[in-house]
């Protein structure tokens, strides 16, 4: 029996290319995603997280690869040891600086390579479910979504829900054919997946739909549940057990969460944001918005009860994510990524129907109905312009740089510093030091410099433009020995802190 993994080579020609419009789609999109590729953290959003994952790649590259024991930077006096995502993407990224040496961007370009065989994946699940040319226009939605932006991006949201894709494709293709091989490969790759962020297990409640299926083989329906089980079990253990106990043993905690009736009471207050993060952050397009709900619509006109049942598991189980990170998940854009292949899909039924009922109305012979196409590229082109900005690095913010060169070389490399600027990690990164992470105003306390000072801190570097912009400016310098002034640049002012 033929498998979905049946696609042709991208590189068999340009005829062959014609034929296959996915593998052109995808071509693109890699080619628009090289843009600004080998930048460093200095997106206005999200380079927290980005320069976070960078450094634990970085420490990886320098003290060895630990997978039990993730290192961070930012943990001021304490071992840095933080119980963060499984350390997949980092490994990845690490195999790049073995060969050439450490940069920031390798992990753009892992996110991006893995997101493209994630859309073949989600391209060729829903060809077999539904029609190609929904797949077509599903897998364009998804690629013009959020997941634009997040893909090219230091951290591993579109990376972890790309392997659980590829995961489920080859677990189509065992249903289909019986191969151990598939079978195999899609329980490690849910199970990478998985590992590598949590929430992405959320699309593995498709299974659910399997016993209820009119044409159910017994044998290969119990050998999927085991799969799954198999598949989502490193990831409970990592989550649930490991990462709590570096909690406690090591004292950095990064996640935080919620019980389910707490996490909905913190949820309840911000319910708009919650909210924006589907109907715009998401999509980033009103219209595919419109059409997820004609999508919605046609999938109940349908009776496709299958599909849509798999969909309805799917959202009770993102569901409880969402009430599990509280108020977390409506304050960050990117923790709806794993919904969004559920999203893109109803946005390409939506239109397919629109597609089929211009033809069906407008039946001239020898023409075509161009309306699907044509919004289409409405839906493409609004995405894809209030996104194409986070490709480009602010010239305001290039002025971080100079801590890499300049400041570094000030400041020996075994210091621990105290960054005055914001929590962010980014600034510590890029000064490549370990230490602390404050805003300015942490420095009104009392004896707040002497506190860092007593914990280990032999610098404390202050942002100027920022500190120069703090309300209470001539409060803070009060608290700062001039006598301790170290270095000054245009941008940074270098203390030294007496212990």
């Amino acid at each position: 029996m033929k498998s979905i993994h049946n696609f042709n080579h991208p590189l068999s020609g340009l005829r062959k290319l014609k034929q296959q419009p996915a593998w052109v789609i995808l071509l693109v999109f890699g080619l628009i995603q090289l843009i600004g590729i080998t930048d460093p953290p200095l997106e206005m959003a999200h380079s927290w997280r980005q320069s976070f994952t960078a450094m634990i790649t970085r420490n990886y590259a320098e003290m060895g690869m630990d997978w039990l024991h993730p290192r961070i930077d930012m943990a001021g006096e304490k071992p840095g040891i933080v119980g963060s995502e499984f350390p997949l993407f980092n490994f990845l990224s690490l195999i790049f600086c073995k060969l050439f040496g450490y940069q920031h961007w390798y992990g753009r370009a892992v996110n991006v390579a893995f997101v493209i065989w994630g859309a073949q994946s989600y391209y060729l699940i829903v060809k077999t479910r539904f029609s190609e040319q929904t797949a077509l226009y599903a897998m364009v939605v998804l690629l013009c979504s959020s997941w634009f932006t997040f893909s090219r991006k230091i951290m591993p949201d579109t990376f972890s829900v790309s392997l659980v894709l590829v995961g489920i494709r080859y677990a189509f293709d065992y249903y289909q054919t019986g191969s151990l091989r598939y079978y195999f490969l899609s329980i490690m790759l849910a199970a990478f997946g998985v590992l590598s962020k949590i929430p992405a297990m959320s699309l593995l409640a498709m299974v659910g739909v399997l016993p209820f299926m009119t044409s159910v083989d017994a044998r290969k329906t119990s050998f999927v549940f085991l799969g799954v089980v198999l598949g989502v079990t490193p990831g409970l253990w990592w989550y649930f057990y490991w990462v709590p106990h570096l909690n406690t043993t090591f004292g950095y905690h990064l996640y935080f969460p919620k019980g389910l009736l707490e996490g909905l009471k913190e949820i309840l207050p911000l319910w708009r944001l919650l909210l924006e993060k589907f109907y715009f952050t998401s999509y980033y397009s009103f219209l595919a918005l419109l059409l997820a709900f004609i999508g919605l619509i046609s999938l109940k006109s349908k009776s496709l009860r299958t599909e849509s049942w798999a969909l309805t598991l799917i959202t009770l189980v993102f569901g409880l994510f969402i009430l599990k990170t509280g108020a977390v998940f409506p304050q960050h854009t990117y923790y709806s990524i794993p919904f969004i292949p559920v999203m893109a899909l109803l946005s390409g039924l939506g239109l397919d129907f629109l597609s089929e009922r211009f033809k069906t109305v407008n039946p001239s012979k020898g023409k075509k109905s161009f309306v699907g196409s044509g919004l289409l590229f409405l839906l493409v082109f609004e995405a894809l312009s209030n996104q194409i900005h986070d490709h480009f690095i602010k010239p305001s913010e290039k002025y971080k740089l100079s801590l890499e060169t300049e400041i570094a070389a000030v400041i020996p490399m075994e210091a621990k510093v105290v960054m005055v600027s914001s929590a962010s990690p980014q600034e510590l990164y890029l000064l490549h030091r370990k230490g602390w992470t404050i805003f300015p105003e942490q420095l009104l306390s009392a004896n707040s410099i002497e506190k860092y000072g007593k914990l280990g801190a032999d610098y404390l570097v202050i942002n100027k433009p920022i500190f120069n912009a703090f309300p209470d400016k001539n409060i803070l310098l009060q608290a700062l020995d001039e006598t301790k002034l170290f270095y000054v640049s245009n941008h940074y002012a270098v203390y030294r802190i007496t212990r």
